[in-house]
């Protein structure tokens, strides 16, 4: 009987064309391999997707944790559409 009722939950999920998402990114742009690890930037923060047939739609909201120097890095929100043409 759980199961049925888990599989069933997991299938209603599965259909909703919304999902938040968690992140957290680190990393370095950097051809210099011998300083790679001493200067990295990393952030983390929320995503709202919306799903469609022809597109995803997401808001996020992306909190920097570390930085470079040469990165200019703030809190705050950005929106992103990514189109299916296949």
């Amino acid at each position: 009987h759980s199961l049925r009722r888990r599989q069933r939950q997991m299938c209603i999920r599965d259909r909703s064309p919304l999902r938040l998402q968690y992140f957290f990114n680190l990393g370095n742009a950097s051809s210099d391999y011998k300083t790679i690890f001493n200067s990295y930037a990393a952030a983390t923060g929320l995503s709202l997707v919306y799903k469609t047939p022809q597109a995803l739609l997401d808001l996020t909201y992306a909190h920097p944790l570390t930085s470079r120097p040469q990165d200019l890095s703030k809190p705050g929100l950005s929106l992103g559409v990514s189109l299916t043409f296949f």
